[in-house]
């Protein structure tokens, strides 16, 4: 379920969370995707749908227990990877509540 791929080395998931795939994120999670693989960059689902401006990913990923807190290799949190790139309200809004 968890091998990698690929120039970025990343799974399934995080191919899907980089395209805002929502169903596909679910059945990959319901069928044991791991939340916290990191790919080539050590950027996890969550640091990957923040970067990608993807809300409704956001919050699933974190209602199924994505840390929040997780950093990358420069100690970036996803949160701080959405206020980077500047998305709207919306986005920043997931990882405040």
């Amino acid at each position: 379920m968890d091998a990698t791929g690929g120039d970025l080395v990343s799974t399934a998931l995080q191919w899907a969370v980089r395209q805002g795939h929502d169903l596909m994120i679910h059945t990959l999670t319901k069928a044991g995707a791991s939340l916290n693989v990191r790919d080539a960059q050590n950027f996890t689902a969550l640091h990957l749908a923040a970067q990608y401006g993807h809300p409704t990913t956001i919050i699933y990923l974190l209602c199924q227990g994505s840390d929040v807190n997780i950093m990358d290799n420069d100690r970036r949190t996803p949160l701080m990877w959405a206020l980077y790139k500047g998305y709207s309200d919306e986005v920043i809004e997931c990882f405040l509540r």
